[in-house]
């Protein structure tokens, strides 16, 4: 699942969770309607297209909502990448995996920009109706660091955004005790994840 999937189902209760995590287990990999984000964001920032041309990807999306969803939060990706100008990189990519190794969180930033010298990833959160708080937006940074700030990466800095409210979280967001809570979400998420899987 994506990062911002998992970060999604910490915030959920334990019912929602389990029947997400239900989605999962009948369809490895599960959906993401974000998909269309993602890819205008690329071709933002990597191909330096305008955003009339960026939001054509999202003519295949079907349905209205998540179309409408996607292309607002573009709007605000497109006004805050004129308001903070660089280059345009490609992220890395990479993956945690539950302490059994069958839940994977996939580590996937949507576009990295190297300004005054220092190269920054962002993956977005998108959802509308489940605010993002600090403590779980440093979850996300913190598997994001743990994951993927290595090598010829080990000097970036990694950041999960809120293209609802334009809150940005990096790794002051990170507390004393957020090691403990990304272990326990793992933990809790891959159990009710196999408890699924051995039912479906």
């Amino acid at each position: 699942m994506h990062l911002t999937t998992f970060l999604a189902n910490d915030l959920t209760d334990s019912v929602t969770r389990a029947g997400k995590l239900a989605k999962y287990a009948e369809s490895p990999g599960g959906s993401d309607y974000y998909w269309g984000f993602r890819l205008a964001a690329r071709r933002l920032f990597l191909e330096d297209v305008p955003f009339d041309e960026a939001v054509g990807v999202m003519a295949r999306m079907t349905v209205d909502h998540q179309r409408a969803a996607n292309q607002e939060a573009l709007r605000n990706l497109y006004r805050w990448k004129l308001g903070n100008p660089g280059i345009s990189v490609e992220p890395p990519t990479g993956e945690i995996a539950g302490p059994k190794g069958s839940l994977i969180v996939r580590l996937d930033p949507a576009f990295a920009i190297t300004r005054k010298g220092v190269t920054e990833a962002y993956v977005p959160w998108l959802y509308k109706d489940l605010r993002l708080p600090r403590a779980v937006g440093g979850m996300g940074v913190f598997l994001l660091e743990l994951g993927l700030q290595t090598g010829e990466f080990e000097n970036w800095k990694f950041y999960v955004m809120d293209f609802a409210t334009m809150s940005r979280f990096g790794h002051g967001a990170i507390a004393r005790s957020t090691g403990r809570a990304v272990v326990s979400a793992l933990q809790a998420q891959e159990d009710l994840y196999l408890a699924a899987k051995a039912v479906a």
